[in-house]
């Protein structure tokens, strides 16, 4: 039985308490430095309420730790853990840099566990079933990822770093779509506190991330131009249709008529489906959670392993660095 410890009683904390549920384990334990709110979260989800992680590992026998805390204390927390020779699952980003994301990977891998990142996108079923599609797509022209994203109160206005966190969404999406080609000689178009747009190309085929606070509506969708079709995948709510619009006169005439159509199909049938499986919020997080306590009970390696971790962390290093250059 997978016994875990969820470390931060915020958002993120509360729903992974509630897929991890889903999913069979049990909660050991709540761990927030704000006792109170750790408390409220264990009233719900069982477990006993800590203010420290020191004292939880000490007194709980448990598999795994999900670290939903501030990204400025991962670090110290994924130590402390990884230490103990607890599996982690952590929330994006990992740490702030790809140097502090390797020192973390090399403490696990030494004490023979696993640090896995929330990169849910990917394990989304919506994303699964377009994956299963892209044969009758045809060969790929133009992948554009667009993220418009209203922040939270406590991000800071000015914050370009916000933009950055966002960014591994896009790339483990890119990876597993084209390899890891998809994320070498990147190429940084525009960065500030508002905007954060970036392509690359992989074999014939251009991608394009395009992340902004400023835009409305809030969507995280990836737009997939091929040759004979194209296909649209809608990350917020977790599914995908394709535009089959046929090469004519009466197919341009009749496309926003068919595309609508497909469109309230693919998002009615999706909306059901999550009913049924009450799930409420972040699709892909029950699938990943799912697929992560099943290897760790059949002792093979989790569904993202350390290499794509860094090399995303890496990415995103490299990204900074030039976007400093250019300024």
């Amino acid at each position: 039985m997978t016994r875990v410890v969820i470390i931060g009683a915020g958002l993120m904390g509360r729903w992974h308490a509630y897929y991890a549920k889903r999913q069979g384990a049990v909660i050991a334990a709540i761990v927030d430095p704000r006792i109170d709110a750790a408390k409220n979260l264990a009233k719900t989800t069982g477990g006993k309420p800590y203010s420290a992680i020191a004292e939880c590992l000490e007194t709980e026998t448990v598999n795994v730790v999900h670290i939903c805390a501030p990204t400025d204390r991962h670090v110290e927390l994924a130590m402390k853990v990884l230490a103990s020779g607890k599996h982690v699952i952590i929330e994006k980003p990992i740490a702030r840099t790809s140097a502090e994301t390797k020192l973390l990977l090399d403490l696990a891998q030494s004490k023979g566990v696993w640090l896995v990142p929330v990169h849910q996108f990917p394990f989304q079923r919506g994303f699964a079933k377009f994956l299963e599609a892209l044969k009758e797509l045809g060969d790929p022209v133009l992948a554009n990822f667009e993220i418009c994203t209203a922040g939270g109160p406590e991000v800071e206005v000015d914050s370009q770093e916000f933009l950055y966190e966002i960014l591994p969404h896009p790339l483990s999406v890119f990876r597993v779509l084209f390899g890891t080609q998809a994320l070498e000689n990147l190429v940084v178009h525009a960065a500030d506190s508002q905007v954060l747009e970036i392509g690359g190309r992989a074999g014939t085929s251009l991608h394009r991330t395009f992340i902004t606070r400023r835009g409305r509506p809030t969507r995280a969708a990836l737009t997939y131009t091929a040759e004979k079709r194209s296909a649209h995948v809608d990350f917020f709510h977790g599914y995908y249709f394709q535009d089959r619009s046929e090469v004519s006169r009466g197919g341009k005439i009749a496309r926003p008529l068919t595309y609508g159509l497909r469109l309230f199909d693919a998002a009615g049938r999706n909306l059901g489906g999550r009913a049924v499986r009450r799930e409420w919020a972040y699709p892909g997080l029950p699938d990943l959670l799912r697929l992560v306590y099943e290897s760790l009970a059949q002792g093979i390696p989790p569904p993202i392993s350390h290499a794509a971790t860094l090399q995303i962390a890496t990415t995103i290093d490299c990204l900074r660095a030039s976007n400093a250059l250019s300024l």
